[in-house]
């Protein structure tokens, strides 16, 4: 057969389009990368709403712990940048960044409301959500996802008209305008570290100065109308659950001076202050239960009683000069449990001062607000598990006390402070309050009578 009889080979389609294709010019490329507008806007308000937050926030979180302020400031700078980027120079790169950096932002946000800062004055101490960081962390998600979407779609949004662009406008000042209300809310004012008194995600003012002021010169009426504001203040159904018959109530009146809140506190003393509240952590963390403070030679004097809880004295170390030092404020002179339990938990603490003189109460701690106290006429009686107190104050005599058994001690005791700082037993009376209304009997009331609930304790 000559070669021209021969049949022609059979082609696949996909074959014949793959060489009848035009071949691209040598040194051919991709058309550029670019973002569109609306994309670069509204990523650059999430992220300047989430760092505007993050800025305010920096001296509050500075005050508490100053490592913790720097890494807001870094948080704030990071969004600032990144938005001026994503305008300025958008890039693949770019997008990459913003969202690998907010997702660490918000894990370790949701860090320390699970299971708390692993480092700084509140470790392991998980915190309470506000609306100032829950608006954060929404700012930063909604980045996170845009950012991911401008990735896959870069172009989104450039081929609207005019008309539905303008009408859009209103998502990035809608972005900014929450953002700027959360930095507003009281919930940036009081933003503090999830309830203890000595810092910031929840170191609100009220726990950490004098909410409710006292007059005690002005007599029965102007206390009386204090005890109606009290209650009124901490339980807005109208149920005190017998707050009103707390024994012991009222600051001692020995020429104390009177309350100051917090605000009144120039900044120099404010940051010490602070500062020494801080080191009340370190308290907490090294006698959690009784069953520590008894190990390390604290001893039970007197019983459970709601609102000032069960008092363990012996193991620390008293002020001899009037000024807490810090290894006294480490190592207090009374603690303060939930219960006399093994298992019952710290809930605040009391410092003890010899240095009362001339009806003048010790300096303590830097400030007027802490008011330290005293007592005269103390009965007690050595127990089993402690030493219980029979009575104070005029409530028992000293034949009476010398019939049950005990010792009558006339003379005015020291100087005495309770301090209100462990995390979930913030006072919201003040730190310094003699009483603490969260302290309370097993079914939420005050009531203390053998046979109900606070018996147990």
């Amino acid at each position: 057969m000559a070669v021209t009889d021969r049949e022609p080979p059979i082609i696949s389609d996909e074959e014949l389009e793959r060489i009848t294709a035009p071949t691209p010019p040598a040194g051919a490329a991709d058309p550029p990368w670019s973002l569109g507008r609306p994309l670069q806007v509204a990523l650059a308000s999430l992220s300047l709403g989430a760092a505007a937050i993050h800025l305010v926030m920096v001296p509050s979180h500075a005050d508490e712990w100053l490592a913790e302020g720097i890494a807001f400031a870094f948080a704030g700078w990071v969004q600032v940048l990144t938005a001026v980027v994503l305008v300025a120079r958008p890039s693949k790169v770019a997008l990459r960044a913003v969202i690998a950096a907010n997702i660490v932002f918000i894990a370790a946000w949701a860090w320390t409301r699970v299971a708390g800062a692993p480092w700084g004055p509140e470790a392991g101490v998980a915190q309470d959500a506000g609306f100032v960081d829950l608006t954060c962390v929404a700012l930063e998600a909604g980045l996170v996802v845009l950012a991911a979407v401008a990735l896959a779609r870069p172009a989104l949004g450039d081929g609207l008209s005019k008309r539905w662009r303008t009408a859009l406008a209103v998502i990035p000042v809608g972005i900014l305008v929450l953002a700027t209300a959360a930095i507003a809310s009281p919930s940036a004012a009081d933003h503090g570290h999830g309830g203890a008194a000595a810092g910031g995600h929840g170191h609100d003012e009220r726990a950490a100065g004098t909410t409710m002021e006292h007059d005690h010169a002005a007599g029965g009426t102007a206390h009386d109308a204090h005890k109606d504001a009290e209650i009124a203040f901490l339980f807005p159904d109208g149920d005190d659950r017998g707050w009103a018959e707390v024994g012991n109530g009222e600051q001692m009146d020995h020429g104390y001076a009177p309350d100051v809140p917090i605000d009144s506190l120039d900044p120099a003393t404010r940051a010490e202050y602070r500062r020494q509240l801080n080191l009340t952590m370190d308290a907490v963390r090294a006698y959690p239960t009784v069953q520590d403070a008894e190990a390390a030679g604290y001893h039970r004097v007197g019983p459970f009683a709601p609102g000032l809880g069960a008092h363990y004295v012996g193991g620390g170390a008293y002020d001899m000069d009037g000024v807490m030092s810090d290894d006294e404020i480490r190592r207090p002179g009374g603690i303060v449990y939930s219960g006399t339990k093994p298992d019952s938990v710290i809930v605040g603490f009391m410092y003890t001062s010899v240095a009362f003189q001339d009806g003048k109460a010790p300096e303590g701690f830097a400030g007027p607000n802490d008011h330290w106290h005293s007592h005269s006429g103390v009965c007690l009686k050595p127990g089993v598990n402690g030493t219980d107190a029979l009575g104070s104050d005029g409530s028992i005599s000293a034949e009476d006390c010398a019939a049950k058994g005990g010792s009558f001690m006339k003379d005015i005791t020291a100087s005495l402070l309770h301090v209100w700082t462990v995390p979930s037993y913030t006072s919201p009376t003040g730190v310094f309050s003699h009483v603490n209304p969260t302290i309370s009997c097993d079914d939420g009331t005050y009531h203390y009578e053998e046979g109900n609930a606070c018996a147990s304790k």
